[in-house]
Order: C-alpha cells, then structure tokens, then sequence
C-alpha cells in the first residue's frame, strides 16, 4: 500500500510539473489542466483511503490527522467542478478532434510534429496527393 501510494503521489507531480509547463511556455493547457484535477483528486483520495487502511481501526478516530485528510480529502473531488464532468468535456474534445482528423485526412491535410505537437496544436503542410 505504501508503494502504490508513492506511485501515485510521484505521477501526481509529474502531471502538475507537465501542465505547469506547458502554461509556464505559453501554450493553451485546458485538457491538461482538467486532466491533471481528475487525476491528482482521484489519486488522493485513493492515498487517503490507503492510509486509513495502514492504521487499521485508528485511522478512523477523531484523533488522528489521517482521519481529518480523509474527510476533507472529498471535496477535492468536487472542488472546481466534481471530476465526472471534466472527463465528459476531455471526451467531447476527443471526439471533436477524431472528426477532425477524418475530415482532414479525407482532405488530404496531414498533421506534421510528435505526440507533445497535439499539446500544443496541429503542424499541417498540405499535400497533393489525398492521404491514406
């Protein structure tokens, strides 16, 4: 459990350090940003629970620190928007973007750049001969 919590905390970072970077460079990091609140809110509440399950019946008295995260830890599952509809909106942008490489590809544009490109927005060079 305490590896798993490790894990969870170090990819956490990782999220925010990738997000904050991208804004910090000065690209638009909507997705990000929704996909590192749904991530770091549900990862937490997931180390939460794991801590209260390494102390046994003591995480859950009032006594303990364990025990005040785990309550207040909830709410950040609801704070700016409870994460089911962040992932409903990454799901539309995904959707529009896939209706949009189709019809691209249909036209013969094709997109240019690695992975980090989509981040950032597409490089497209036009060709004459349709792609495919």
């Amino acid at each position: 459990m305490l590896a798993d919590n490790d894990m969870d905390l170090r990819t956490n970072r990782l999220t925010i350090w990738h997000t904050a970077w991208l804004l910090d460079e000065g690209h638009r990091a909507g997705a990000e940003s929704s996909i590192a609140k749904v991530v770091c809110s549900e990862a937490i509440y997931r180390v939460a629970d794991r801590c209260v399950q390494v102390l046994g019946g003591q995480g859950i008295t009032n006594d303990t620190l364990v025990e005040r995260i785990f309550r207040e830890v909830r709410g950040f599952r609801i704070y700016d928007g409870p994460s089911k509809v962040h992932c409903w909106s990454l799901a539309q942008k995904l959707v529009k973007r896939a209706r949009t490489f189709k019809r691209r590809r249909r036209l013969g544009v094709r997109a240019t750049g690695h992975a980090q490109s989509r981040a950032i927005g597409w490089s497209v060079h036009w060709t004459d001969r349709p792609a495919g």
